[in-house]
């Protein structure tokens, strides 16, 4: 049982996506990065141009290895996508910057106020963890140079120094509680919307997926990622004389059938392949890379296990069941349901030559 729920548990995960929900957050963060290295390249760049001359050389020096860092980093992005990364660059490379502004005083000892909005940034741009790495990195490296052994820094009043690590703290404080509800609130919608999905295509009975998922889900993520799936078997599986066991037994034994044969099933395939109630007592099974020769032997070894496994019975009985098998071949998204009609013929042509068999056409 913990294996059949292990693999439901990948199966829905690797299958549901909750794609708006994530495109929303990566848009936010894309912007946060681009504005940060827009407004980044305008003020350094200004900040040169403006102040080169009166500028102590250091500083010109840590600006212009900054402007050049940041567009480096506009450009690796612009190439690579690789958002994390490059957000993390051009946090450290302002963290680095600011460190250096503190040390230099820069113009007029005006330092302190430039970097008042770093936290809010890098929150931003990275999230919680990152963002509480990097603020208490710059928390960290600022008031040592502020309170400790005098190596050639700047010098600000002690006043300054308390009213800016206080004000400074604060900015920390509230873009840490922003960031971190907000991504909260971002996990809560997407649990929701990931369990609706789940619910919405479930079959209620057997914890299987159901049709609608063969149809809505299967079907567009193989239609993404069209390598991981084909070439692929499909098998279509009915269980035999089932409305003789509901006439005779009752529903109720109906349904403790249908799930017994459900996790039988689960139980013999491998993790990639994809077990369905496709609706009644019928079933589909779609095998990622497999041929028809390796689906007829999985068909068979199936309809063995069935055979083998009778329900147990509260009355001590054991009920006994069989099934019919049709295989099939897919070779193409767009053939996917010409393949399941010649898998449902061939299961149709089995239960003509006598039930409890596999066939293919």
């Amino acid at each position: 049982m913990q294996q059949n729920n292990s693999h439901t548990t990948d199966l829905w995960r690797s299958f549901i996506e909750v794609d708006g929900l994530h495109s929303a957050e990566l848009k936010r963060r894309v912007f946060s990065f681009l504005a940060m290295s827009g407004i980044a390249l305008v003020v350094f760049s200004g900040l040169l141009l403006a102040n080169f001359q009166t500028y102590p050389w250091l500083l010109s020096i840590t600006l212009l290895g900054a402007l050049i860092a940041v567009f480096i980093n506009v450009v690796i992005y612009f190439s690579t996508r690789q958002l994390k990364y490059c957000s993390i660059g051009i946090a450290l490379t302002v963290l680095l910057l600011s460190v250096l502004l503190v040390y230099t005083g820069g113009k007029e000892n005006t330092a302190l106020y430039w970097i008042m909005f770093y936290p809010v940034v890098v929150f931003t741009m990275l999230g919680v963890r990152f963002g509480l790495l990097l603020t208490a990195l710059a928390i960290g490296a600022i008031a040592f140079q502020l309170y400790g052994p005098d190596f050639g820094q700047a010098n600000y009043g002690h006043v300054e120094k308390s009213r800016f690590l206080s004000g400074f703290s604060l900015v920390v404080f509230f873009a840490f509680i922003s960031e971190y509800f907000r991504d909260k609130s971002h996990q809560a919608i997407t649990n929701i919307t990931y369990n609706q999905k789940q619910k919405a295509n479930t079959d209620a009975l057997t914890g299987l997926p159901n049709r609608r998922f063969i149809d809505a889900i299967f079907l567009t993520k193989m239609e993404k990622t069209t390598a991981e799936f084909l070439p692929m078997a499909v098998i279509m599986c009915d269980i035999d004389r089932f409305k003789d066991v509901n006439d005779n037994y009752g529903h109720d034994i109906g349904d403790k059938a249908l799930m017994h044969i459900a996790k039988l099933m689960q139980n013999q395939l491998r993790y990639s392949d994809v077990v369905a109630r496709y609706g009644g007592e019928e079933f589909i099974i779609c095998l990622p890379h497999a041929s028809m020769r390796q689906a007829v032997q999985i068909a068979e070894k199936l309809r063995k296990n069935i055979e083998d496994h009778p329900v147990n019975l509260e009355s001590g009985e054991n009920l006994a069941l069989t099934a019919s098998f049709g295989v099939a071949e897919v070779h193409s998204v767009v053939a996917f349901y010409n393949a399941v009609k010649q898998a449902d013929e061939a299961l149709y042509s089995a239960k003509r030559s006598g039930r409890n068999r596999v066939a293919t056409l």
